[in-house]
């Protein structure tokens, strides 16, 4: 599998960072801690500042002789490094991912995901019963990232998202058939 070494947008970077930020363990209790501000300010602010915010918050731990800040949140608390290696395919426990450039020069095709997720919707800004909800979200990778912490990488794939409003529907056999090229 194909991979080049490239510097990414700092803006990309910072989403990056941030899922996986939202997606580690041990950065749960920040997590809860920096959302116990309200769910109006959840949806514009979490992400805008939490990156800072954790960052933050650990070195004021680690300032404290008795702190129980582990490596993993040392190095996460840090960014990962500018330059990130991208992969045209990658493998992870035991399934093969491709992006979708690759798989339009092959016979088969490993670019489609699907994840389900609870997200927050509100029906307007003026909302005040916002309620959580599962959905499943489908897409297709666009960029498969290597994220380097230092001391360990972490991969996450940048994906197009299919519009759930019109672009997925269930057929008669109860298959979920969705268009790849929609956003």
């Amino acid at each position: 599998m194909g991979f080049k070494v490239t510097p990414v947008e700092y803006k990309l970077l910072c989403e990056a960072h941030f899922y996986v930020l939202q997606n580690t363990p041990e950065v749960d209790c920040y997590r809860l801690q920096h959302l116990t501000r309200g769910e109006r300010w959840l949806q514009a602010e979490h992400r805008r500042c939490f990156i800072p915010w954790v960052r933050q918050k650990i070195e004021t731990e680690l300032a404290n002789l008795d702190h129980s800040v582990t490596k993993t949140l040392r190095w996460l608390a840090n960014e990962p490094r500018r330059d990130v290696i991208m992969y045209n395919g990658y493998g992870i426990n035991g399934y093969s991912f491709h992006t979708r450039e690759h798989d339009l020069r092959s016979t088969t095709q490993n670019s489609g995901v699907t994840v389900d997720g609870e997200s927050l919707h509100v029906s307007s800004a003026k909302d005040k019963n916002s309620v959580y909800a599962n959905m499943s979200y489908y897409g297709v990778i666009e960029d498969i990232w290597e994220l380097n912490y230092t001391s360990f990488k972490v991969a996450v794939f940048r994906c197009k998202w299919v519009d759930n409003k019109t672009g997925v529907k269930v057929d008669e056999h109860g298959f979920t058939l969705w268009q790849g090229h929609r956003s």
